[in-house]
């Protein structure tokens, strides 16, 4: 689906809701064994929670990868299905201990993001995870972090709050089925757009350029922020 012409890699994973099944044996397992074991593979996911910094050379970024996954967060059918888990107290312990060593460490990049699956807040379906939100948005504030990158709900969006350093960032239109809002992106953006599409992001030690783009090419969203917070819209909101 992407061959290394297009897509060299590495493709960093971070775990979902779906990844948490057992139908054999669990996914989560298997998917750490392939990284683990496979020659030549772009699959890159060393463990269910991992930090990497963009590029190698002179990085610019760190990526704080985080499985999301915690005791609580299952939702809607979910709930019905035997097949479905979520991980152990004491992993989510074990979690939450080993990111607040690493947003304590001293920053080595202009900007820190976290990458998850969940987003802590969204206009979507899902609504605003408020495990999420007790467990770590103090954090998030507290270390400047500059964005929560994620997916889950299936649209495209970008959230901005007065007085908060992260800018959250949701990245859900790969394909399924797109839903309805809870809150419409007019109240609560500056974006929000229900279609199909991906995003990306350009890389300076100046700023950072996050643009969403939909399934025919076109960039449908774009904002570049600075390392010092500031947020700049180029493309329309809502």
């Amino acid at each position: 689906m992407y061959p290394t012409s297009h897509f060299p890699g590495p493709a960093y994973v971070v775990l979902g809701n779906h990844d948490y099944e057992r139908r054999v044996s669990s996914k989560v397992d298997l998917q750490l064994g392939y990284a683990a074991h496979a020659k030549g593979t772009r699959w890159t996911l060393p463990s269910r929670w991992y930090t990497f910094t963009y590029p190698q050379k002179d990085p610019v970024i760190t990526f704080i990868c985080l499985d999301t996954n915690l005791p609580g967060m299952k939702h809607g059918a979910e709930i019905f299905e035997p097949w479905s888990f979520d991980m152990k107290k004491e992993d989510r312990d074990q979690q939450d201990a080993w990111f607040r060593q690493e947003l304590a460490k001293p920053r080595m990049t202009p900007f820190v993001a976290c990458v998850a699956h969940h987003p802590l807040y969204t206009n979507g379906i899902h609504k605003d995870q408020k495990i999420l939100i007790h467990d770590w948005d103090a954090l998030l504030r507290q270390y400047k972090i500059d964005f929560w990158i994620s997916g889950h709900d299936h649209d495209l969006q970008h959230l901005e709050f007065a007085g908060h350093p992260t800018s959250f960032v949701i990245s859900g239109g790969g394909g399924a089925e797109l839903v309805d809002w809870t809150t419409p992106p007019e109240k609560r953006g500056p974006f929000g757009n229900k279609v199909i599409g991906f995003s990306n992001m350009e890389f300076s030690k100046d700023g950072i350029i996050f643009r969403h783009v939909n399934a025919q090419g076109q960039a449908i969203h774009i904002f570049r922020k600075t390392p010092d917070g500031k947020v700049e819209i180029f493309l329309p909101s809502v």
